[in-house]
């Protein structure tokens, strides 16, 4: 079966064991300051623009959330597997 008609499965991270405690400044909380929960509505409505052809910096002033908030919600969308278009491609 060809790579890209294999099911994308992965273990969920409450699965994996916590982070082993380092020294101050090992370990780097990234994207902190972002809000990852979002009503089912609003996450509807992204899909729906992205789909319509609206791109990530429109979509987030129309649903008047942070804009890496809008490309969080689009990756997961898709790994749902509920984007009718790309999030990105390469020329």
């Amino acid at each position: 079966m060809p790579a890209s008609a294999e099911k994308f499965n992965r273990e969920k991270a409450s699965d994996k064991p916590m982070l082993p405690l380092k020294g101050p400044g090992y370990w780097t909380n990234m994207l902190e300051d972002l809000e990852f929960m979002i009503e089912t509505e609003k996450l509807n409505e992204i899909a729906r623009l992205h789909n319509e052809g609206y791109r990530p910096m429109q979509i987030s002033k129309c649903v008047k959330r942070f804009y890496p908030e809008v490309i969080i919600a689009l990756v997961h969308l898709a790994l749902e597997g509920k984007l009718e278009r790309e999030i990105a491609y390469v020329k």
